[in-house]
């Protein structure tokens, strides 16, 4: 609420949409990818009054510019959004047919994205009495689910394929969308590729992660061979298709070579 005060001139839904689209890109490290979107598909007055699903799923382009801001990410969606209702009658199973692939190969989109403007109230006399979802279709992979309601407010809703994905991980996704809210929120004027979604201890697992750094000893390589040859003299050391030298052999044949080139007037440095 916060931010969309702040940015009155965007309408609400628009910025949460935008700030949905950011999160999936920000998530995957893709600022170009493809998303479905759910459209009502009820043009005209018989498919308004209709009481079953008419639902339809299209692909959504969404391509974010890293030097871009929320308010024109979010504007520019609500304008592509605009133009896709055009042809929300176009199946999208008749867009896998005339691109010429088969039903199981690689979607259109991964996650979805879908706007729920329902009234849950009945307006009964004198009866107090709300409507409640009892389920919904199957998730392939993630959905979003926006709901903006009659005060102002909008709450979102994330859906999962629990094959794909397990509670402690949207929680971890959820919290990362909180973050983003937070960031526009706190900077309204903050930029798309600036956003940090990195979860606190995420710092601490990567900084965990990178000490690899160890202590060498200041030695030779002669010398650390001459060492692991005598700890584990049959351990394999050189190996190729036809020939296998364990350390004891390598240490060998390279006392044998510094000894042959000493004999040929070799000396340290040449």
């Amino acid at each position: 609420r916060q931010l969309a005060t702040q940015l009155s001139g965007v309408q609400r839904t628009d910025l949460a949409l935008a700030l949905a689209a950011l999160w999936l890109g920000r998530l995957c490290n893709r600022m170009d990818y493809a998303a479905g979107f759910i459209f009502m598909r009820r043009l005209g007055s018989a498919a308004l009054t209709a009481t079953g699903p008419v639902l339809n799923v299209l692909p959504l382009g969404i391509h974010i510019a890293a030097q871009e801001t929320l308010p024109e990410l979010a504007t520019r969606l609500a304008a592509q959004l605009k133009k896709m209702r055009r042809h929300q009658r176009y199946d999208a199973e008749q867009i896998v047919r005339d691109s010429g692939r088969a039903a199981g190969d690689e979607p259109l989109f991964g996650p979805v994205l879908n706007i729920k403007v329902f009234d849950y109230q009945l307006d009964i006399p004198d009866v107090q009495a709300q409507t409640h979802t009892l389920a919904t279709g199957p998730v392939n992979d993630l959905e979003l689910a926006l709901f903006p309601d009659v005060h102002g407010d909008l709450s979102i809703e994330i859906l999962a394929n629990k094959q794909r994905y397990d509670e402690p991980t949207l929680i971890q996704h959820a919290e990362r969308l909180k973050m983003l809210i937070a960031q526009f929120a706190a900077d309204p004027a903050l930029l798309c590729g600036d956003v940090d979604i990195m979860l606190p201890g995420e710092y601490a697992q990567l900084a965990q992660l990178n000490a690899t750094q160890v202590e060498i000893p200041e030695t030779t390589l002669s010398a650390l061979v001459a060492e692991q040859a005598a700890k584990t003299p049959d351990a394999p050391a050189l190996a190729d298709a036809r020939y296998l030298f364990s350390y004891r052999e390598m240490r060998e044949q390279v006392v044998a070579l510094a000894n042959l080139l000493r004999e040929r007037g070799v000396k340290p440095g040449d």
